[in-house]
């Protein structure tokens, strides 16, 4: 008979399972946060990092049979000493290896992956077709999920060592409390994860907090004598997390610093042939990238490459949310008239009521108040509270906005613009639709066949919309084919198609129009007029607007197949063709 062991009570082993559980849901967590960060699938990295992680915790209880042996104490101070040094550095790691696959991908190394042999010819496949990115990318996701597996099998070693340690302890007959407890560990870490940590926070510090986390269980094994006999050997491994964790804290800003300046700026150095010492130091002299993570969003802040491009400043920046391009202080007066004059010049309508929706910046709402001075009311929705807190406090914006969001005529509600249209029973002389273009799955909702049929209740009779949308005319697409650039062209197409068809099953009439070079949509009811013919009023815009196109012959202009498999609703979305094309 094995002996009890006598320097536990049941109640500390299941906080030690509370605890560890948390842990090392909080490490899946932050990983599969990682890359959807650098890479901005979120539904993809959250599934496939779930998916890994839940197999490699099956897993390590799997192999846990050939190391429960004897004591099993000792052995749960090695593992969760092992958990300290790798949860603490698992985002370092993936991080690393993003940076490394940029470097691969646009200097064309391919060979520099030490597996020239192994892959050869589809190397020189892809050398000769200027496209080593799939090879570059398959490296950094077996590299980052191999992370996943590690950390997840070591997490699954975890469960069934405090279930010997209950067995030595007499106690086999509680292991469902353990079990129990292990699963509430899991829910407060996810909401400890989303509400407090992240928000607050940066993804490299979470994760030497959570490995700070294990590594003070390894210091209440050791107090209780239950690490190893020698103290010489506790206190060398103790030291080697701490070492490990220290150094992650102190490289931790400069990591993330990065980071961020690689994924912004990396393609400036497509076709280099620079050491990858080289792509580091020359990415370390661009300027900071200011990243400010909300509940909903990552909203990264930079100088603009239209301006000095080395300092912020008030008048040259740049705004991005989760890696999307919002605007430029240089530009943005040009997209905010497409939204408000070109409607304005079509349409014999002084809107009093008006909604907006998204424009969180505080740049449409400018843009309104200066069109429509003596509007009664416009009602802005916006999710994102922290977006407007920035667009009152931020020194840059509120100086471009003019400190829009707080005039008296603005009322802003914190809300998800989808529910409200969905609820509200007012309706508006005009509303404004100001979103990202459907990247993701949240987004592509504001884009659905529902979204839309309940726009259309919300327009008054003589009311209209108008949206910012992703929208390609003829020529331009062309442009792409004659250059041989089929799969831009196909996207375009494919853009015109979700976005043209799944206006075309609502009770509206609609307008596509390009200003620039951004795609907006006047939406109507059927009976208004939208006066096309009117010189006066095409001038009016040209003058305004600078180089713009406003059609009537909507398919010829804006070609799309007419067919109901492109429309796109909330339970088939169409979102992954979404991507910005004219960066090819």
């Amino acid at each position: 008979m094995q002996r009890k062991i006598k320097n536990f009570s049941f109640n500390e082993l299941l906080s030690i399972a509370f605890i560890l559980s948390f842990c090392s849901f909080s490490y899946e967590l932050l990983i599969a946060k990682t890359l959807v960060n650098l890479t901005g699938n979120t539904i993809l990295w959250e599934s496939i990092t779930i998916g890994i992680y839940i197999f490699s915790l099956g897993f390590g209880t799997l192999i846990s049979k050939y190391f429960i042996k004897g004591n099993i104490f000792p052995k749960l101070f090695l593992l969760e000493n092992m958990l300290s040094i790798f949860g603490s550095v698992c985002v370092t790691a993936i991080i690393f290896f993003n940076i490394y696959y940029y470097y691969l991908y646009l200097s064309g190394r391919v060979e520099r992956l030490g597996i020239l042999d192994i892959t050869k010819n589809i190397t020189d496949l892809v050398y000769y077709s200027r496209d080593l990115k799939y090879i570059s990318f398959s490296l950094f996701v077996f590299l980052s999920q191999s992370v996943t597996f590690f950390i997840g099998m070591l997490s699954g070693l975890e469960i069934p060592f405090l279930l010997k340690a209950a067995k030595d302890m007499g106690l086999s007959h509680k292991n469902n409390f353990i079990l129990g407890i292990s699963f509430l560990g899991t829910l407060l870490s996810t909401i400890v994860f989303s509400f407090i940590l992240l928000p607050n926070i940066g993804i490299v510090s979470i994760s030497v907090f959570i490995g700070s986390i294990n590594l003070l269980i390894c210091f209440f094994l050791f107090l209780r004598k239950s690490a190893y006999k020698s103290n010489k050997v506790s206190i060398s491994i103790i030291l080697l997390s701490i070492l490990v964790i220290s150094s992650v804290i102190r490289f931790s800003e400069k990591i993330e610093s990065i980071s961020l300046k690689t994924s912004y700026f990396a393609l400036n150095y497509f076709g280099s042939k620079k050491t990858f010492a080289d792509f580091i130091a020359d990415i370390n002299k661009f300027p900071e990238v200011e990243r400010i993570t909300t509940l909903y969003q990552n909203i990264d802040i930079m100088p603009s490459p239209l301006g000095e491009y080395k300092k912020f400043s008030d008048k040259d920046f740049q705004l991005f949310i989760d890696g999307h391009f919002q605007f430029d202080t240089f530009t943005e007066e040009f997209y905010h008239a497409g939204l408000v004059k070109a409607p304005a010049a079509l349409l014999n309508i002084y809107p009093e009521n008006i909604l907006v929706l998204g424009a969180g910046d505080g740049f449409l709402i400018r843009d309104l108040l200066q069109q429509y001075p003596k509007a009664k009311k416009i009602t802005h929705i916006e999710i994102d509270p922290e977006m407007v807190g920035l667009a009152k406090i931020f020194p840059a914006l509120v100086l471009h906005n003019k400190n829009s969001l707080s005039n008296h005529h603005v009322q802003t509600i914190t809300g998800d613009a989808f529910y409200f249209i969905r609820s509200s029973k007012e309706q508006y002389d005009a509303i404004y639709i100001d979103f990202p273009h459907p990247f993701n799955y949240d987004i592509s909702r504001l884009y659905s066949i529902e979204f839309f049929s309940h726009l259309a209740k919300r327009i008054s009779p003589n009311g209209f919309a108008v949206i910012d949308s992703p929208l390609f005319r003829k020529e331009e697409i062309k442009s792409y084919l004659i250059k041989g650039q089929n799969s831009p062209a196909e996207r375009m197409i494919l853009a015109n198609n979700v976005i043209l068809n799944t206006l075309r099953k609502t009770n509206l009439k609609f307008y596509p129009y390009i200003v620039g070079a951004e795609g907006f949509i006047l939406i109507t009811n059927p009976d208004l007029k939208v006066s096309w013919n009117e010189e006066e009023k095409q001038r009016i815009i040209y003058n305004s607007l600078g180089y713009s196109w406003i059609t009537e012959n909507l398919l010829y202009e804006f070609p799309y197949e007419i067919n109901d498999r492109y429309i796109n609703s909330v339970f088939s979305p169409k979102f992954l063709a979404f991507k910005d094309v004219r960066k090819f």
